[in-house]
């Protein structure tokens, strides 16, 4: 008969022929990959869109005479706008330890000393 084998705790039934096990952001990085440029134009779409119909908002607020409610949507945008700032970083963190990466050892990024020897 066949055996189904089963976590002991002292071997990894899990992982593959070297002993990795994938962690849960590779498995979601295997099933939902797309080109960074793709995923960057679709952020700024659905972005673009956010910003200008919390703009409508604002304005249809203000032109009503609402004033709190325009500062509502205004604190929106505050947090759009943070948003965008937070994105635009790790995209250019990204491209920053790609580029290091294709140079040679990673030990010189992780202490911070990232300058490129000749």
């Amino acid at each position: 008969s066949t055996e189904i084998p089963s976590s002991d705790g002292h071997n990894d039934h899990d992982g593959d022929a070297t002993g990795h096990t994938a962690s849960f952001w590779e498995l979601l990085d295997e099933l939902i990959s797309f080109n960074r440029s793709t995923l960057v134009t679709c952020l700024a779409v659905v972005l673009s869109v956010l910003f200008a119909i919390s703009s409508g908002l604002i304005w249809r607020e203000v032109s009503q005479g609402r004033h709190q409610l325009a500062l509502f949507y205004g604190g929106f945008i505050f947090l759009l706008l943070g948003l965008v700032a937070s994105i635009s970083w790790v995209l250019l963190e990204a491209t920053r330890l790609e580029g290091a990466g294709d140079g040679g050892s990673t030990s010189a990024v992780q202490d911070g000393t990232d300058k490129k020897k000749d």
